[in-house]
Parts: C-alpha cells; sequence; structure tokens
C-alpha cells in the first residue's frame, strides 16, 4: 500500500512528551497509509530507548550531536515516502480526525501549498493522568473543540511591516468560525502538512538558522513564488505545549527568543529589503518595551517567578532588537553563528 502522509517528528529530550505525541497519533489515524519518522537530536533523557521499546514500528533516526530543528528535518524529510509530509513537535497531542480532516483538505484544494490545524495551548489535563501512561491521559476528554478564536491574519502573519502585538490584538476582529479555513501568509513548523512532490528541491528547509522561521521562507517564500495558498484548518486540532526542548531553562529561552529575532530580520530582508527589516525591528523594539514595562509593573504590585523570567527575555530582545537596526543583516547571521556555537557546547555539557 502507497504511504499516503510521512510525519516528520524532530526531537530533543522530550521523551514523555514524543511518547504521547506518537501514542495520540496512532489512536487517531487517518484513511491512508502512514509513516512515523523520528529524528533525535542526541537526547540524553532516554528517548532513544523509549521509541525502540514501546513503538518499534517507528523510522528512528539517531544523530550523535544536535543538529538543529532545520537540519533534523531535512533528514527526515529525506527519508520520507508519503505523497504528503506532516511536520510535528514532539510536544504536540493529535487530536481525533485532525490526520483524516488535513489529508483530505489538500486532496480537495490543488490552490493549497501548506496547511495546519489550530494549535490548542496546554490545557487544564490532570497530572495524574499525565503520568499513568498514554491510556488515561488520552482518554480525559481531549476531543475537538467549537470554541475557536484567532486574529484574522494575525498571529500567522508576515508583511513588511508586522502589525505591533501591543496595538493590533486590540483592533483586529478574530476569526471564530470552526467550519471555515483561514487564510494566511504562513503556517507554524510545529504542525505544518504539504504535498512532497511541491518541494522541488532538495532540502526541506534552509538551514541558515539553527532554529527559527523556517516556516517563513518556506511559506512565504517557496509556496508563494509557485502561487500555493496556505490555510489553518479550525476542524483540524492539535494540542502544544510550546518550548518544551527548553522548558525550564531560561538561558535557552532567553537565546531562542534572541535567535528568532535574528531570523525574522534575515527573512524579512530577503523577502522585502533591509529598509523594511530595520522598521520592522523598530516596531519589535516598540513591543518589547511596552511587554516588559507591563510585566515590572505587574511584578512590583504582586510578585511572580514565570513574570521575571519573561523579564529577563524582553531585556534581552531590547538589547537584540537594538542590534539588529543598527547592524542589519550581518548582526543578524553573527547572532546565528553564534547560536549554533552555543549550542554545541551546552548539548556536549548535557
Amino acid at each position: 500500500m502507497r504511504v499516503g502522509i510521512s510525519i516528520i517528528i524532530v526531537n530533543w529530550n522530550t521523551k514523555d512528551y514524543l511518547r504521547r505525541c506518537l501514542a495520540s497519533i496512532y489512536r487517531n489515524l487517518p484513511s491512508c497509509k502512514c509513516e512515523i519518522i523520528v529524528v533525535d537530536n542526541a537526547s540524553s533523557d532516554g528517548s532513544v530507548e523509549m521509541v525502540r521499546s514501546l513503538f518499534p514500528e517507528v523510522k528512528l533516526i539517531v544523530s550523535e550531536t544536535n543538529l538543529g530543528f532545520a537540519r533534523g528535518n531535512n533528514i527526515g524529510f529525506q527519508n520520507a515516502r508519503g505523497e504528503f509530509v506532516f511536520v510535528l513537535n514532539p510536544d504536540t497531542i493529535v487530536l481525533p480526525g485532525c490526520l483524516e480532516s488535513l489529508f483530505q483538505f489538500m486532496r480537495a484544494n490543488p490552490e493549497a501549498g501548506v496547511i495546519g490545524p489550530w494549535i490548542r495551548e496546554r490545557e487544564n489535563i490532570s497530572t495524574d493522568s499525565f503520568q499513568n501512561g498514554e491510556a488515561a491521559f488520552l482518554d480525559e476528554k481531549l476531543n475537538v473543540t467549537r470554541e475557536v478564536s484567532m486574529p484574522e491574519r494575525w498571529n500567522n502573519r508576515f508583511g513588511r511591516v508586522r502589525i505591533p502585538n501591543s496595538i493590533g490584538s486590540k483592533f483586529i476582529k478574530p476569526h471564530t468560525n470552526p467550519t471555515v479555513p483561514l487564510e494566511v501568509d504562513w503556517v507554524l513548523n510545529a504542525a505544518s502538512f504539504f504535498r512532497r512532490r511541491d518541494v522541488d528541491r532538495d532540502f526541506l528547509m534552509d538551514e541558515t538558522f539553527f532554529i527559527g522561521t523556517e516556516e517563513i521562507e518556506f511559506c512565504c517564500g517557496l509556496m508563494k513564488r509557485k502561487g500555493l495558498k496556505c490555510f489553518i484548518l479550525p476542524y483540524a486540532q492539535i494540542i502544544h505545549w510550546v518550548g518544551k526542548s527548553y522548558s525550564g531553562r531560561i538561558n535557552w529561552a532567553a537565546r531562542l527568543h534572541q535567535l528568532a529575532q535574528a531570523a525574522i530580520y534575515f527573512r524579512r530582508e530577503q523577502l522585502y529589503g533591509s529598509f523594511w527589516a530595520r522598521c520592522d525591528s523598530l516596531v519589535a523594539l516598540w513591543d518589547h518595551s511596552v511587554l516588559s514595562l507591563a510585566l515590572k509593573l505587574k511584578n512590583l504590585y504582586n510578585y511572580d517567578e514565570e513574570r521575571e523570567n519573561m523579564q529577563r527575555i524582553y531585556r534581552s530582545l531590547l538589547r537584540t532588537d537594538i542590534s539588529l537596526i543598527l547592524g542589519g543583516r550581518d548582526k543578524a547571521l553573527q547572532i546565528g553563528s553564534e547560536f549554533r556555537e552555543w549550542a554545541s557546547r551546552n548539548n556536549k555539557k548535557n
């Protein structure tokens, strides 16, 4: 039977989340044949042993070093045999009907280049069921919700200059119809679905940066040049625990946020030129200043450690914004290169 969907998951030290992700996929398989490819980036938490023991049918590719998100997905893509490819983060749960809905929509809409499910953030799922194995965890009312709310072309927008988050989110009408697909500029690589034949090049993701904004180059660059559109399907849903590969490590979080800003600058400069990229960094500087101040005021009233950590991240982002405005493309590439070296040293320590 021909493989319909190749699901690519790049993992780094998220064993427990990966186990539940894989279990949710097998409990909600579509009508076509699927293959699951896990690319492990030198995990040290037993992820590899877990996959081999519990999911022997998974195609497991083990790297001795942390290759990064883009390179990991490129390796998975080179080993994929499916007509369609679904790039998925390990800290996700695939809900009933998600894979089938993505599969059927893509087959029925040739103008679609990339589609993504509605991403629901982590929810109030009991700790007991999370610890007691996949069956109890996945049986805990993880159903498709009809309560959706996403600002139109806002969370997935990539124009010459972004709309300030501190302003735009207050005025843009949210998309709340769960039955109507939403056209967007780009789809998050936390969960993106596309035809393999539309990627008419040797690699899936640009490896310029270790991790960050690969979806922008992929959707706004490759797919838009082909005249293909990007959609989010509100009725195809996943749950996503954001950032579990660096959870509890504030240095990782801060550096990844810095890297994301550098990568965004680089992509926007590629698409629209350095003037618009610098203008966008000015918008980011405004946003990060407002958010940092708001967190500081909240902490003065009622201290919270998580808010303090976010303040540290915003302070690092403010420095990054200023350096990008002054240094431009060269500074963005320097941040990417420095992150690779830092990540390599950190991976060896772990």
